[in-house]
């Protein structure tokens, strides 16, 4: 991706907190990348930066310390039972097509691995 592309460039930009050992991470991205065939992000929260990293989940997420935490575009959909939950329902077919076909709006102090 280019350094000088923008949020507003690009479609449907989907962010997961993880760890990678974390079996609740597996299953989350299992079914975004695998049911939803979407292009994830993964934030390694033990990774470089870790400490910055963390906060900004922290604070996006309503305080939650927990992994994973899952973003589309800056809107917090919750951990894998809040994301499982609304696949369940049919929801999360409904807020797939809509991060497809809406260009990204991220909130103010938004940090996303790209930028």
């Amino acid at each position: 991706m280019s350094a000088v592309a923008t949020a507003t460039e690009q479609l449907g930009l989907v962010t997961v907190y993880h760890k990678e050992t974390c079996p609740h991470c597996k299953k989350v991205l299992e079914l975004l990348e695998g049911d939803y065939g979407l292009e994830v992000t993964k934030v390694d929260v033990l990774g470089e930066d870790s400490d910055k990293v963390l906060k900004q989940m922290r604070t996006f997420s309503g305080g939650r310390n927990t992994v994973p935490q899952v973003f589309f575009n800056s809107h917090h959909l919750g951990g894998n039972d809040d994301v499982q939950a609304l696949h369940a329902e049919g929801e999360l077919e409904k807020l797939v097509e809509s991060i497809l076909s809406e260009p990204a709006t991220l909130k103010k102090g938004w940090y996303h691995p790209w930028y």
